[in-house]
């Protein structure tokens, strides 16, 4: 008789623990996952930051996934054609980056040439008869721009810097006078993802333009980036394992235990899978410390104390129920290290 009270008593206990596992599960989604979703879209920006060598790292916020999407699109990127092909090797778009420079361009008259040849087709004054005698007219070209062909050296600022765009011609000799020679440009985009422990990426950018094999490091003027926040998600299979240490109430000998365990987590929930929120069933073997027994130790969830002391990540507390050799009963509250 006592011995089906407690096998009826150790399935009650474990139909308990695991309806609180949900529970805690269920709260804990719809309540903490979405206030720490707005806190971190509405508060971590990161500011743009200028680095040696032109070097920038972008401004970068949290976004949700939805605003993500706008963002890409208001820039001009075709969001569907990304996507679709991202799905072909089960990839997501995290992250969309923008940079821009902004040239302040130049209106200017009264130019001086850069450089001027002889044209090969130099101009001489005419003269007339003026009683008798010959009289050299006016010179009508006294800037000798009929004698020369003309340059001017096009150049582009960026900020301090001015790229080479090339060069116009002016030959007043000929019909068609005007002449061009725009350069090879080159432009260069490299952009450096880094990404800190929490899995948010930072884009270090830079833009160079290359011409006649020269290369110009230009200032980025705005270099923006968006991140949808990750969101926390099921993972059905992340099997990892976990060194514990128990303590708590043997109900079958009403006594006080405590003991170190060793257990495998199957389950777990949140935003990264090596660094989960929630653990779910926790199997593994115990020591009954007072009893000096082993036992068949389960623990249905385990909550991240990690998210609120940043010094102890990847430890988990918990409750548990462990089945001795003797067929005892304990009910532990357990506290664990993932390893």
């Amino acid at each position: 008789m006592l011995e089906k009270i407690k096998n009826y008593l150790l399935v009650i206990l474990i139909t308990i623990l695991a309806a609180l596992s949900f529970i805690v599960f269920f709260l804990y989604k719809n309540n903490v996952v979405l206030r720490q979703e707005k806190e971190a879209v509405e508060k971590q920006v990161v500011a743009q930051k200028d680095l040696v060598d032109n070097i920038t790292r972008s401004m970068s916020q949290y976004t949700t996934k939805k605003d993500l999407e706008e963002y890409i699109k208001q820039s001009n990127v075709n969001y569907k054609a990304i996507k679709e092909d991202l799905d072909k090797i089960n990839g997501k778009i995290v992250a969309a980056n923008n940079i821009s420079v902004i040239t302040p361009g130049i209106k200017q008259d009264n130019v001086a040439s850069t450089n001027s040849v002889p044209n090969g087709n130099p101009q001489t004054p005419p003269q007339v008869d003026c009683n008798g005698s010959k009289v050299t007219c006016p010179d009508v070209d006294k800037f000798d721009h009929l004698s020369n062909k003309r340059f001017l050296s096009l150049d582009e600022p960026f900020g301090n810097v001015l790229v080479p765009f090339g060069t116009i011609t002016f030959d007043a000799s000929k019909e068609k006078p005007w002449g061009k020679d725009i350069k090879s440009r080159e432009y260069k985009v490299s952009t450096v993802v880094g990404m800190d422990e929490n899995q948010r990426h930072y884009f270090y950018n830079k833009l160079s333009i290359r011409v006649d094999n020269k290369e110009y490091d230009l200032k980025i003027n705005k270099a923006e980036s968006k991140e949808e926040y990750p969101k926390p998600k099921f993972s059905a299979w992340n099997p990892r394992l976990f060194l514990g240490f128990s303590g708590g109430l043997n109900v079958s000998q009403n006594q006080g235990t405590f003991g170190p365990n060793i257990s495998v987590g199957f389950m777990s929930y949140g935003k990264f899978k090596t660094q989960p929120d929630l653990i779910f069933l926790q199997l593994g073997v115990g020591y009954s410390a007072p009893d000096k027994k082993l036992g068949i130790f389960l623990n249905p969830f385990s909550y991240n104390l990690g998210n609120h002391i940043p010094l102890i990540k990847n430890t988990y507390i918990g409750p548990s129920i462990q089945v001795d050799q003797s067929k005892n009963i304990n009910i532990l509250g357990t506290i664990s290290a993932g390893l």
